[in-house]
């Protein structure tokens, strides 16, 4: 049987953040082990090329100078000589206008979608959402089949297979604390929340930064000397450092459903507006202690928040055990399977 080629196209711009690409390198690699040659089309963007490169995909970068409805016919012509079967499509609000206009060919359109669009007119949906009650779709294609659940939420099989056991909730004199605010951290949080707590006495912080990040030097200035502190810069195995954490402070993107998986105590930052939904439903659930929208967050209140979780035995255990019942981790092999089960009923 001819070999399936499946077009990726997902987010790039530094702005919105490395999650989008996270998850499709994920979603990429499982369908490349299935059978399935990938290829992903994307901005020129050195970060995300090294990334690409590293992960062994081929790619195709649009032109920088195209508008919107050119990079629709750039695409199609693309799909076209590459002799492509079918796209997958993880691009927020743009998802609808580039679905809308690839849906009267012949591709099959696979959408990954958080609640951005209204009006779906791919061939099968994915929204790994906690947020059913919350998302609502105007317009399906009424062929389209929808996988509409946190049990969809695409992040790397590692998380599932490594998440703890248990927690250890002891009294200690030093607690591990970890920060990640995601791959660019484009209103340098990282800045602000390390500054909060840094005269903390009872903590071991590992900073983790990624590979868009771009104040690298004004950190390092910050944490000079403070020897109970350390920078992990863009690790391929994250998940290692938020099992070895007691808390982790993190924004209210992909990450908060990574440490649901591993079941860790989360204080959560919305970095921009539409993680607010996310940190309020995680919050109310019990998972994770939400600070809020980032603009309205003074630094004694980061300080504040984690200073209370670590001596709080009881609430830390209580995070722990609810993260694990929102997002079981295997979401990655769901999705892919069903994809590869579309696809391959589909000749």
């Amino acid at each position: 049987m001819k070999q399936k080629i499946i077009a990726i196209r997902c987010i790039t711009e530094e702005s919105k953040g490395f999650g989008h690409l996270s998850r499709c390198l994920s979603l990429g690699s499982n369908l490349k082990k299935k059978g399935f040659k990938i290829i992903f089309i994307v901005n020129k963007n050195n970060a995300v090329i090294k990334e690409l490169e590293k992960n062994k995909f081929k790619y195709i970068l649009i032109p920088k100078i195209l508008s919107y409805h050119k990079e629709f016919s750039f695409i199609l012509k693309i799909m076209n000589l590459e002799k492509i079967d079918s796209i997958i499509v993880d691009m927020r609000e743009y998802g609808e206008k580039l679905t809308k206009q690839i849906s009267n060919n012949f591709f099959k359109i696979i959408l990954l979608d958080d609640g951005w669009c209204n009006l779906l007119y791919a061939d099968i949906i994915f929204n790994g959402t906690v947020l059913k009650e919350i998302h609502k779709y105007k317009k399906i294609n009424k062929k389209a089949k929808l996988f509409f659940d946190s049990k969809y939420f695409v992040t790397n099989l590692e998380f599932q297979k490594h998440k703890k056991k248990s927690l250890d909730i002891n009294e200690k004199k030093k607690y591990d604390v970890t920060i990640s605010m995601g791959g660019s951290d484009p209103n340098e949080l990282t800045l602000k929340v390390v500054n909060s707590i840094i005269d903390l006495k009872n903590i071991n912080l590992k900073i983790i930064i990624g590979p868009f990040y771009k104040n690298l030097k004004k950190l390092e200035k910050l944490i000079e000397n403070k020897k109970f502190c350390s920078i992990i810069k863009s690790p391929d195995n994250i998940w290692r450092y938020f099992k070895k954490s007691d808390v982790v402070i993190s924004n209210a993107g992909s990450t908060l459903f990574e440490l649901a998986i591993q079941k860790i105590p989360v204080i959560s930052i919305s970095a921009v507006e539409h993680q607010i939904l996310y940190a309020n439903e995680f919050s109310k659930k019990g998972f994770s202690i939400n600070l809020g929208f980032y603009k309205k967050i003074e630094e004694k209140n980061i300080h504040i928040a984690l200073s209370e979780l670590l001596q709080n035995k009881a609430k830390r255990k209580k995070i722990s055990y609810l993260g694990n019942n929102l997002v079981d981790g295997k979401g990655l092999s769901r999705t892919s399977n069903m994809i590869t089960k579309f696809l391959l009923s589909n000749n």
